[in-house]
Protein backbone atom coordinates (compact mmCIF):
# COMPACT_ATOMS: atom_id res chain seq x y z
CA UNK A 1 0.00 0.00 0.00
CA UNK A 2 1.22 4.12 -0.55
CA UNK A 3 -0.50 6.31 1.71
CA UNK A 4 0.43 10.06 1.06
CA UNK A 5 0.06 12.06 4.33
CA UNK A 6 -0.76 15.50 3.71
CA UNK A 7 1.63 16.41 0.98
CA UNK A 8 2.90 19.60 -0.35
CA UNK A 9 5.17 20.74 -2.57
CA UNK A 10 6.42 23.98 -3.28
CA UNK A 11 9.20 26.18 -5.06
CA UNK A 12 10.58 29.18 -3.99
CA UNK A 13 6.80 31.45 -4.02
CA UNK A 14 5.29 28.82 -6.23
CA UNK A 15 3.46 26.40 -4.23
CA UNK A 16 2.45 23.09 -6.78
CA UNK A 17 0.83 20.89 -4.52
CA UNK A 18 -1.33 21.64 -1.54
CA UNK A 19 -2.33 18.66 1.09
CA UNK A 20 -2.27 15.84 -0.58
CA UNK A 21 -4.12 12.90 1.15
CA UNK A 22 -4.37 9.48 -0.64
CA UNK A 23 -4.06 5.73 -0.01
CA UNK A 24 -3.37 3.12 -2.95
CA UNK A 25 -4.06 -0.03 -2.03
CA UNK A 26 -2.24 -2.92 -3.52
CA UNK A 27 -2.93 -4.29 -7.01
CA UNK A 28 -4.90 -1.27 -7.75
CA UNK A 29 -5.06 1.07 -11.12
CA UNK A 30 -5.06 4.38 -9.76
CA UNK A 31 -5.22 7.80 -12.42
CA UNK A 32 -4.13 11.02 -11.52
CA UNK A 33 -6.38 13.39 -13.69
CA UNK A 34 -6.06 17.08 -14.06
CA UNK A 35 -5.14 19.59 -16.85
CA UNK A 36 -1.28 20.53 -17.83
CA UNK A 37 0.36 22.26 -14.81
CA UNK A 38 -2.05 20.72 -12.01
CA UNK A 39 0.80 19.09 -10.38
CA UNK A 40 0.31 15.44 -11.13
CA UNK A 41 3.19 14.49 -12.94
CA UNK A 42 5.04 15.93 -9.68
CA UNK A 43 3.10 13.97 -7.38
CA UNK A 44 3.86 10.86 -9.66
CA UNK A 45 7.33 11.75 -9.42
CA UNK A 46 7.46 11.89 -5.52
CA UNK A 47 6.58 7.71 -5.75
CA UNK A 48 10.41 6.86 -6.81
CA UNK A 49 11.74 10.17 -4.87
CA UNK A 50 12.76 12.00 -8.34
CA UNK A 51 11.31 14.97 -6.33
CA UNK A 52 10.83 15.17 -2.90
CA UNK A 53 7.71 16.89 -0.95
CA UNK A 54 8.17 20.02 0.81
CA UNK A 55 5.61 19.04 3.73
CA UNK A 56 3.72 15.55 4.28
CA UNK A 57 5.00 11.97 4.35
CA UNK A 58 4.72 9.00 2.01
CA UNK A 59 4.83 5.79 3.59
CA UNK A 60 5.32 2.29 0.75
CA UNK A 61 4.18 -0.55 2.79
CA UNK A 62 4.05 1.54 6.21
CA UNK A 63 7.70 2.47 5.76
CA UNK A 64 8.66 5.86 5.48
CA UNK A 65 9.67 6.87 1.98
CA UNK A 66 12.93 8.65 2.98
CA UNK A 67 13.67 5.82 4.89
CA UNK A 68 14.33 3.63 1.88
CA UNK A 69 17.20 3.37 -0.42
CA UNK A 70 16.55 5.49 -3.36
CA UNK A 71 18.38 3.13 -5.76
CA UNK A 72 16.08 0.16 -4.06
CA UNK A 73 13.26 1.98 -4.10
CA UNK A 74 14.02 2.41 -7.85
CA UNK A 75 14.74 -0.69 -8.66
CA UNK A 76 11.61 -1.66 -7.51
CA UNK A 77 9.18 0.80 -9.02
CA UNK A 78 8.90 0.43 -12.94
CA UNK A 79 8.49 3.78 -14.64
CA UNK A 80 7.11 4.32 -18.43
CA UNK A 81 6.74 7.62 -19.76
CA UNK A 82 5.55 8.87 -22.77
CA UNK A 83 9.45 9.60 -24.57
CA UNK A 84 10.05 5.73 -23.89
CA UNK A 85 13.43 6.30 -24.03
CA UNK A 86 14.80 3.22 -24.97
CA UNK A 87 18.75 3.22 -25.33
CA UNK A 88 19.20 3.79 -29.46
CA UNK A 89 22.87 2.32 -29.41
CA UNK A 90 21.45 -0.98 -27.43
CA UNK A 91 19.12 -4.16 -29.18
CA UNK A 92 15.52 -4.70 -28.24
CA UNK A 93 17.12 -7.26 -26.02
CA UNK A 94 19.94 -5.56 -24.20
CA UNK A 95 17.43 -2.73 -23.07
CA UNK A 96 15.09 -5.29 -21.64
CA UNK A 97 17.74 -7.27 -19.90
CA UNK A 98 19.99 -4.03 -18.41
CA UNK A 99 16.55 -3.99 -15.60
CA UNK A 100 17.38 -8.42 -15.39
CA UNK A 101 20.95 -7.21 -14.84
CA UNK A 102 20.39 -4.42 -11.77
CA UNK A 103 17.94 -6.91 -10.10
CA UNK A 104 20.58 -9.20 -10.59
CA UNK A 105 19.04 -12.20 -12.00
CA UNK A 106 20.84 -15.25 -13.18
CA UNK A 107 21.85 -14.60 -17.14
CA UNK A 108 21.12 -17.83 -18.03
CA UNK A 109 17.49 -16.86 -17.57
CA UNK A 110 17.27 -13.68 -19.61
CA UNK A 111 16.58 -14.74 -22.98
CA UNK A 112 14.00 -16.98 -22.24
CA UNK A 113 12.39 -13.59 -19.81
CA UNK A 114 12.75 -11.74 -22.69
CA UNK A 115 11.07 -13.62 -25.26
CA UNK A 116 7.69 -14.61 -22.74
CA UNK A 117 7.59 -11.28 -21.85
CA UNK A 118 7.74 -9.61 -25.79
CA UNK A 119 4.91 -12.40 -26.25
CA UNK A 120 2.58 -11.08 -23.71
CA UNK A 121 2.57 -7.53 -24.97
CA UNK A 122 2.54 -8.69 -28.73
CA UNK A 123 5.33 -8.69 -29.58
CA UNK A 124 7.27 -11.29 -31.89
CA UNK A 125 10.46 -12.22 -30.45
CA UNK A 126 11.83 -12.21 -33.80
CA UNK A 127 12.51 -8.54 -32.82
CA UNK A 128 15.00 -8.82 -29.94
CA UNK A 129 18.08 -8.01 -32.13
CA UNK A 130 16.18 -4.72 -33.71
CA UNK A 131 17.54 -1.03 -32.32
CA UNK A 132 14.72 1.24 -31.19
CA UNK A 133 14.71 2.81 -34.17
CA UNK A 134 14.04 0.07 -36.62
CA UNK A 135 10.54 -0.33 -34.24
CA UNK A 136 7.68 1.31 -34.51
CA UNK A 137 6.14 3.74 -32.32
CA UNK A 138 3.78 1.58 -30.90
CA UNK A 139 6.25 -1.57 -30.58
CA UNK A 140 8.73 1.00 -29.15
CA UNK A 141 6.27 1.57 -25.82
CA UNK A 142 5.79 -1.86 -25.73
CA UNK A 143 9.20 -2.79 -25.08
CA UNK A 144 9.26 0.08 -22.74
CA UNK A 145 6.25 -1.81 -20.51
CA UNK A 146 7.91 -5.02 -21.10
CA UNK A 147 11.08 -3.24 -19.68
CA UNK A 148 9.22 -1.83 -16.51
CA UNK A 149 7.68 -4.65 -15.31
CA UNK A 150 9.60 -7.72 -16.16
CA UNK A 151 11.39 -7.34 -13.02
CA UNK A 152 7.70 -7.77 -11.17
CA UNK A 153 8.44 -4.08 -9.61
CA UNK A 154 6.01 -3.59 -6.53
CA UNK A 155 4.68 -0.34 -8.39
CA UNK A 156 4.70 0.72 -11.58
CA UNK A 157 4.14 4.17 -12.38
CA UNK A 158 3.45 5.95 -15.76
CA UNK A 159 3.49 9.59 -16.81
CA UNK A 160 1.35 9.49 -19.98
CA UNK A 161 2.45 6.94 -21.76
CA UNK A 162 0.06 6.53 -25.17
CA UNK A 163 -0.66 10.43 -25.37
CA UNK A 164 1.58 10.64 -28.19
CA UNK A 165 0.16 7.46 -30.25
CA UNK A 166 -1.90 7.38 -33.47
CA UNK A 167 -5.65 5.95 -31.86
CA UNK A 168 -5.32 2.83 -33.03
CA UNK A 169 -2.03 1.77 -31.29
CA UNK A 170 -3.42 4.10 -28.28
CA UNK A 171 -6.57 1.71 -27.72
CA UNK A 172 -4.47 -1.39 -28.16
CA UNK A 173 -2.04 -0.19 -25.36
CA UNK A 174 -4.67 0.84 -23.19
CA UNK A 175 -6.60 -2.65 -23.04
CA UNK A 176 -3.36 -4.30 -23.00
CA UNK A 177 -1.88 -2.56 -19.86
CA UNK A 178 -5.40 -3.13 -18.14
CA UNK A 179 -5.16 -6.70 -18.96
CA UNK A 180 -1.98 -6.75 -17.90
CA UNK A 181 -2.68 -5.02 -14.35
CA UNK A 182 -5.80 -7.15 -13.74
CA UNK A 183 -3.87 -10.61 -14.61
CA UNK A 184 -0.85 -10.24 -12.47
CA UNK A 185 -2.65 -7.93 -9.54
CA UNK A 186 -0.29 -5.17 -10.62
CA UNK A 187 0.10 -1.49 -8.51
CA UNK A 188 -0.58 1.20 -11.02
CA UNK A 189 -0.22 4.81 -10.89
CA UNK A 190 -0.94 6.08 -14.07
CA UNK A 191 -0.76 9.96 -14.76
CA UNK A 192 -3.16 11.54 -17.80
CA UNK A 193 -5.17 14.54 -19.11
CA UNK A 194 -7.70 12.48 -21.06
CA UNK A 195 -10.31 11.50 -18.98
CA UNK A 196 -11.76 9.17 -21.65
CA UNK A 197 -8.42 7.14 -20.75
CA UNK A 198 -8.89 7.38 -16.99
CA UNK A 199 -12.28 5.87 -17.26
CA UNK A 200 -11.72 3.26 -18.77
CA UNK A 201 -8.36 2.09 -17.53
CA UNK A 202 -9.19 3.28 -13.62
CA UNK A 203 -10.10 1.60 -10.73
CA UNK A 204 -10.05 5.07 -8.61
CA UNK A 205 -9.53 8.40 -10.03
CA UNK A 206 -7.72 11.24 -8.38
CA UNK A 207 -9.23 14.76 -10.25
CA UNK A 208 -6.13 17.32 -9.31
CA UNK A 209 -6.65 20.98 -9.72
CA UNK A 210 -4.39 23.58 -9.27
CA UNK A 211 -2.42 21.38 -7.14
CA UNK A 212 -5.29 20.47 -4.93
CA UNK A 213 -6.99 16.43 -4.49
CA UNK A 214 -10.47 17.59 -5.63
CA UNK A 215 -11.83 14.10 -5.42
CA UNK A 216 -10.90 10.43 -5.28
CA UNK A 217 -12.62 7.24 -5.70
CA UNK A 218 -14.32 4.56 -8.06
CA UNK A 219 -15.64 6.60 -11.43
CA UNK A 220 -18.83 5.29 -10.36
CA UNK A 221 -19.23 6.93 -7.14
CA UNK A 222 -17.49 10.42 -8.71
CA UNK A 223 -20.49 9.47 -11.43
CA UNK A 224 -22.76 9.75 -9.25
CA UNK A 225 -22.29 12.07 -5.94
CA UNK A 226 -19.31 14.12 -7.84
CA UNK A 227 -18.32 17.02 -4.62
CA UNK A 228 -18.55 20.14 -6.81
CA UNK A 229 -18.96 21.57 -10.34
CA UNK A 230 -15.14 21.01 -10.89
CA UNK A 231 -15.72 17.47 -10.53
CA UNK A 232 -18.74 17.31 -12.99
CA UNK A 233 -17.07 19.64 -15.25
CA UNK A 234 -13.93 16.95 -15.50
CA UNK A 235 -16.11 13.62 -15.90
CA UNK A 236 -18.29 15.13 -18.61
CA UNK A 237 -15.57 15.76 -20.82
CA UNK A 238 -13.34 13.36 -22.71
CA UNK A 239 -10.09 15.65 -21.96
CA UNK A 240 -9.57 17.63 -18.58
CA UNK A 241 -10.63 20.82 -18.22
CA UNK A 242 -7.54 24.01 -18.73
Amino acid sequence: MIELQAIGKSYQDKVVLKDINLKIQTGEFICLVGPSGSGKTTLLKMLNRLVEPSRGKILLDNRPLEDQSVQQLRLNTGYVLQEVALFPHMTVFENIALMLELKKIPRGQWRALVKDWLLKVDLNPELLERYPSELSGGQQQRVGIVRALITKPKVILMDEPFSALDPLNRRQLQALIKRLQVKYQLTIVFVTHDMAEAKLLADRLALIYEGRLLQFGPVAELLAQPKNSLVTQFLQGGKAID
